[in-house]
């Protein structure tokens, strides 16, 4: 089994060397101006020295952060252990839940900014990727009080997270051009959505095939099928499991057995939805 290391950002809590020079003019005359404590969010360190420095050049002072740290709050070690665990695939509530285990408490939304600072500072080389079949899904979460759609694009051949961004998946031109680029560095085939329109119009735009998730359509036709068991009287019940096994089942022949079973029973709308699942 393959072990996987990563390694996070040292942070330290204090500094072990001056800075080279003035961030405003580039003068390397200093003078140290003072210092003070700063409560620090991390997983090892709780406060840290931070020193101000004066350019006698220009007369502008300024803070040196300890390597790892910044000006906010967090260390960027603990901003990278929150994407990562997010990324991993626990939820917001759940990775704040075992930081607050290492005595750090994090907001469900600051787990959730920390993951896309991450992804908007570490882009993935595309240039020697290749996709064949792309995974494309939305979903919601709540910044500031207010839904944010959000796209992932996912490699279904290994698994691996592509891009990440703020997009409303009901925005065609949006997803089209979020989408273009990935299409041309990765040489994507087929675009796996859910069964949303606005997507299958994104996806005929960057001209590529369509696949409906099977997980959704798994799911749409069990709603059907459980519809229809409670209108249907008892001489149907066989019919519907017999759908309901080739669809779970997918054998090669599946559509020629699903056509047959229309022409027997008539039920149109429910075969026309299973046969699309195994197109």
């Amino acid at each position: 089994m393959a072990i996987v290391t990563l390694h996070l950002s040292t942070v330290k809590a204090y500094t072990e060397n001056r800075p080279s020079g003035c961030p405003h003019c580039g003068s390397g005359l200093l003078q140290r101006w003072g210092g003070a404590t700063k409560p620090v969010r991390d997983t090892q360190i709780r406060t840290a020295m931070i020193y101000r420095y004066r350019c006698v050049a220009c007369r502008r002072t300024f803070r040196h952060y300890p390597e790892g740290l910044s000006r906010a709050d967090q260390s960027l070690r603990l901003l990278q252990l929150a994407a990562i665990g997010w990324t991993l695939g626990l939820s917001l509530r759940g990775m704040s839940a075992i930081l607050s285990a290492f005595g750090v408490t994090l907001a469900h939304m600051t787990v959730w900014r920390d993951a896309q600072a991450i992804a908007k500072s570490v882009k993935p080389d595309l240039s020697r990727r290749k996709v064949r079949v792309l995974g494309v899904d939305g979903f919601y979460t709540r910044l500031k009080g207010k839904p944010q759609g959000t796209l992932l694009a996912v490699d279904l051949g290994s698994g691996q997270t592509l891009a990440l961004a703020q997009i409303e998946e009901s925005d065609t031109q949006a997803v089209a051009e979020w989408l273009q680029p990935l299409v041309d560095q990765l040489g994507v085939e087929v675009i796996v959505t859910d069964d949303l329109a606005s997507l299958g119009v994104a996806v005929e735009q960057v001209n590529c095939k369509r696949q409906i998730c099977r997980f959704h359509a798994l799911r749409w036709i069990g709603r059907t099928i459980k519809e229809l068991r409670s209108q249907l009287d008892e001489d149907w019940q066989e019919s519907l499991d017999e759908v309901q096994r080739t669809v779970h089942d997918m054998p090669p022949d599946g559509q020629r057995l699903l056509y047959m079973l229309k022409s027997w029973t008539g039920l149109e709308a429910a075969f026309l939805l299973c046969g699309s699942a195994l197109a």
